[in-house]
Formats: C-alpha cells, structure tokens, sequence
C-alpha cells in the first residue's frame, strides 16, 4: 500500500480521535453545569456550543495554537450558559475556567501513560513481527489501540475530577463575589502560566513537539507529571478552604440570628410578665378607686387613676410599626442607642396587606440597625434614623447614621470599609441585607455624605413587594 494511502488512515484516526476527546469534553462540562441548567435539551445545548466551536476551529484553514482554540470552545460554552440560565454569572466564569484547567491536566496526566505504553507496544510488536514485509497494518492497529487507551484514560479521569468538583461546588444558590472569584482562581491562572511555559519547552526542547506535555524525558516527564497533579490537588484544596470558610461565616451569622431571636423572646416575655402582674392586681385597683369614688375622694381617685394610666403606658411599645416583630426590635435597638448616647428617630411602618416574609425584614432591620449603631458610636454627632416609604409596590427603607469624621470611604465588594476593630469578623450582615433584596428582586445602595452634623451614611434598601 502507498505511504500517502497509509498516511490518510492514521490521520482519519487521528482526527476521529480529537473529535471524540471534544464531544466527550462537552458532555462532561454540561453534566457539570445541571445546577444551572436542570432542562437535558438545555445542557445539549451547552455540549453542542462547545464541540461545534471546536470542529469549526479545527478545520479553520489559518493555523490557531491549540490553547487558544480550547479557550474559545470553552468560552462558547458559556456564553451559551449565561445564556441559558440568568444569574450567577461569577460562578459559571469559575466552573469554566476551572474545568478548562483540569480538562488539559486530565490530558497531559494521560499522555504520560499513553507515551510509555505507546513506546513499550511498538518495541514488543517491532520483534514479533521481525522481518515482515508490511507490518504496517499491525501498527495501525497499535495506533488505534494507543488512541483509545489514551481517549479513554483522558475522558475518565475529566469525569471523576468533575464529579468531585460537582461534589464540593458550594455556589449554586449564594452569589460568588468577585475578589472570591479571583482567589478561587488561583490555581488556575497558575496552571495556565504552567501550560504556556511547557508548551514553549517542548516546541524548543522537546523530542516531541506536541501540546500534550511528553518531553521524550523521562526525569522531565515525571517531574512535570508531579507538577500537574500538585496543581489539580491545589485546585480542590483551595475550593475546600473557602468552602470550610463560607460554612464558618454562615454558622456566625446564624448564632448571630439565634442571639437576636433570643433577645427578642426576653424582650417580649418581659413585657408579657408584666402584663400578668398588672392583669393580676387589676381586682385590687378597681376596688381602690370604688372606695375613693364613693367616699368622694374624687383627687385622690384622679391621682391613682393616672399611675394606672403611667404603668399602662409602660407596658406599650415607645415605637409602632403596625407589626409586633418589627415593633420589638426597633424598641430594643432604640433601648440600646439611648444607652449609647445615641440620638434614635424612627418613621418605620410595616406595610399593610403584603406578603412579605417578617424574618426577611427582622434580617434588613437587625443588620442595618446594629451596623448604624456601631458606626454612630464615633460620629461628633451620634445620631440614627430609619424611615419607610411604599410607592405602588416598591418599599423603601432607608437608614441613615452619623460616622467618624476619619471615616474611609474606601470600599470592598460593593460595600464600605468596615469600622469595627476586626472587620475580617464582620461584614457579613451586609451580603445578608443584599441577598434578601434580591430575594425581593430589589437592591441595596450605600451612599457616605456630609450633613450638618459631620459625616453620614445612608442605607438604603429597595424591595418589590410580593
């Protein structure tokens, strides 16, 4: 047989073997994205954008570097996924850049296997075959045989690093923040600096002059083969330090909600002792002033009636808001500014006939209010005060506080810096309001301005009404 003959059928398998390893590629992104896109036709979609950009790439007639066609296959897929699912823009950019960084590990930690198997097979299958005269068929068989060891080696290990992956991607239903992202991509933008760096070695010194990583060295080989797999254990270690961290944020906001829910019952079952003690001495007043009246001590009567009248007024509420919830903890956070020194004016109403969740803004009122206070505390003037407006079916509340006058308006993540003495503790309040607006398909604007009094802050917090 000719040799441009046998050439033709290494290259078809060659070709056909590029074009499985994309396909495969492609499905497996899309089974990690069911989070995001449950619909199967969806997840076909997002398969389909990336195989297709990459059979277009492939027999583009101008010569494109393999990185930079990957790259591009990988940013169809998501644009297809941003696409097919709104939101969490931030956490599909991590799952496609990290995928795209454990795909080509995948591969060149499988190449490593196919290059010694490949080497072994062709010297066993050179002394069977000895002295034939076309042993070309037999090699070919070897070559599709290596193709497909290394095929199936490169798409099982993608599979199982994306269903770990799978298994620790905590992002699915809290909003990734930017400098989260970049911290989470570390590993990744120090394997694509690895990838570029070994691709120029093996172009330069390599024996074999291919993108999948074989030097043709054997001490280069393992030394690099150590490196890919210190950069896919890097990739899952870093994602289980956030994710332990994220937990410990949550399990300080949560003790944090438990000591208000307590603060409040303690509140409410003050108020309620003394309720019962007024209720159980109300026999005993009436008949005091029965006897006042009818002996005609009318002043006397009048005098009695009004420490009735002060004890009654005791047991009301300073601040109403028209809802019992939101009535206790404006009063205890009013309480609490007048121990502070802090000046506390409140124009808060609950709005009437909505469906809003009370939890949902118990949660806006208590960090807002807590972060007001801790920030007024340093104000020349400490002052705090919250009002609520309804127009149609928007709800506005807004607080607005006093700050220190060496107050930075530097900001992090959307949001000022944090005044208290260990701020890394903190901050977390804030993120709270943010997701219960958007909740309510609504937003949160932080704004620092000069008043009379010195410096301000206002906070304010939009939320649609159900």
């Amino acid at each position: 047989m000719e040799a441009q003959q046998i050439e033709f059928y290494y290259s078809l398998m060659s070709q056909l073997a590029t074009h499985l390893g994309d396909g495969a590629a492609g499905v497996i992104f899309a089974c990690l994205c069911r989070s995001f896109v449950p619909e199967r036709k969806k997840r076909c979609l997002v398969a389909g954008s990336y195989f297709l950009t990459m059979i277009a790439l492939y027999y583009i007639p101008l010569e494109i570097n393999g990185i930079v066609a990957h790259w591009l296959g990988m940013g169809a897929a998501l644009m297809a996924l941003v696409y097919l699912s709104r939101g969490g823009v931030t956490s599909k950019i991590y799952l496609a850049v990290t995928f795209d960084t454990i795909r080509w590990i995948c591969g060149v930690l499988a190449v490593h296997v196919y290059y010694v198997a490949a080497n072994k097979s062709q010297g066993l299958l050179a002394q069977e075959i000895g002295n034939n005269q076309q042993p070309w068929q037999a090699f070919f068989a070897l070559f599709c045989l290596m193709e497909t060891l290394y095929l199936f080696l490169r798409c099982g290990l993608l599979f199982l690093c994306v269903r770990l992956l799978e298994a620790c991607f905590p992002f699915q239903e809290r909003k990734l923040e930017k400098r989260e992202l970049c911290s989470l991509l570390i590993p990744s933008f120090l394997g694509i600096v690895n990838h570029l760096i070994r691709f120029g070695y093996n172009n330069r010194w390599g024996h074999i002059s291919s993108w999948q990583g074989a030097s043709g060295s054997g001490t280069m080989d393992f030394l690099w083969c150590v490196n890919d797999v210190t950069l896919l254990i890097a990739v899952f270690v870093v994602l289980l330090l956030f994710v332990r961290q994220r937990e410990e944020q949550d399990r300080r906001m949560l003790q944090r909600q438990i000591t208000d829910m307590q603060s409040h019952i303690r509140e409410v079952e003050q108020i309620y002792s003394r309720i019962q003690g007024v209720r159980h001495d109300l026999g005993n007043h009436a008949q005091v002033l029965l006897g006042l009246i009818g002996r005609e001590q009318y002043e006397e009567a009048r005098r009695y009636t009004s420490r009735l009248k002060e004890t009654a007024d005791g047991l009301a509420f300073e601040i109403r808001t028209g809802d019992p919830i939101t009535d206790v903890i404006l009063n205890e956070k009013n309480k609490q500014a007048k121990e502070w020194g802090i000046r506390f004016v409140s124009r808060f109403s609950y709005p009437s006939s909505s469906r809003l969740d009370v939890f949902d803004v118990s949660i806006v009122l208590n960090n807002g209010l807590e972060n007001a206070l801790e920030a007024s505390r340093f104000a020349k003037e400490p002052f705090v005060e919250i009002e609520s407006r309804q127009m149609k079916n928007a709800w506005m509340i807004k607080i607005i506080n006093g700050v220190s006058e060496d107050f930075s308006q530097e900001d992090s993540n959307g949001f000022l810096k944090s005044t208290k003495q260990t701020p890394r503790l903190h901050g977390f309040g804030l993120k709270n309001i943010r997701e219960v607006a958007e909740k309510y398909f609504g937003k949160i604007e932080i704004v620092p301005t000069e008043g009379k009094d010195g410096k301000l802050v206002v906070l304010t917090v939009m939320l649609q009404l159900p």
